[in-house]
């Protein structure tokens, strides 16, 4: 059966829409997915195979110190004052020069330097010459890793590192705490009242000034307990005047 067209008859134009046109203007961006679609070769099921993340490389801090295991007890004052040699070293692998910065957890009583942090050492060095330290110094064991740090490119894990704040919060604690500091890796506080430094001898130090923790009363005498993430618990005796309550806003 053949038709034919009414002469009456109008044409009505439909609009067609592109891709520079109508709602989607522009186009829209392809949603990632992290797998792979693929056409199994038994048959016409689809798999979906899971892509494999890339590790994130971390950003290198020049300022953090690398936390360095020394082989014996009471090497650490040696370790630290042959590291931080004013001439400097020289890369056996590169032939460059480069420097070091040590540090050890002290307290001086009586003219007496005593060591808190027993059996490692704080090093700030540049990464391309972490190596060459370990062979510059025998008495060092090795540089500690930390296992909850992402790993590097190359699947291993990063090595353990203080930032510059923490090591300077350190310090100001043993120079102006009162009396001896006590040093735990493992200990966390029992939180009684949280507290903030406000005035006294520990006021003097910008970094305490506003330093929480929190406080205990031990023999009459009040102790304060502060936790640095990357380094351990630190209790130190504070004078009652020295303390407020922290209130949370």
């Amino acid at each position: 059966m053949s038709t034919k067209q009414d002469s009456a008859s109008s044409l009505i134009p439909v609009e067609t829409r592109n891709v520079s046109g109508g709602p989607c203007a522009g186009g829209m961006e392809k949603k990632k997915r992290n797998y792979r679609r693929m056409k199994s070769v038994t048959g016409e099921s689809v798999v979906h195979l899971k892509r494999e993340r890339q590790p994130l490389q971390k950003t290198f801090d020049p300022t953090a110190w690398y936390v360095a295991d020394v082989k014996k007890r009471f090497m650490e004052l040696k370790v630290r004052d042959f590291l931080n040699n004013a001439k400097g070293f020289v890369n056996d692998s590169t032939l460059t020069e480069y420097h070091v910065e040590a540090y050890v957890a002290t307290q001086t009583r009586k003219g007496v330097e005593k060591v808190v942090i027993s059996g490692k050492v704080f090093i700030r060095v540049d990464e391309l010459n972490r190596v060459d330290v370990l062979r510059k110094c025998q008495q060092i064991k090795c540089f500690r890793k930390d296992p909850s740090l992402s790993l590097t490119v190359n699947g291993y894990t990063s090595f353990a590192r203080v930032p510059n704040n923490q090591i300077e919060v350190l310090k100001a604690i043993l120079e102006y705490a009162d009396g001896t500091v006590e040093y735990s890796e493992t200990l966390h506080p029992q939180v009684n009242d949280t507290v903030k430094v406000s005035d006294g001898i520990l006021s003097e130090s910008e970094l305490l000034k506003n330093l929480k923790g929190t406080i205990e009363q031990v023999s009459g005498n009040k102790y304060a307990t502060v936790v640095l993430d990357q380094i351990g618990c630190f209790k130190f005796r504070l004078p009652v005047s020295s303390i407020n309550k922290f209130r949370t806003e």
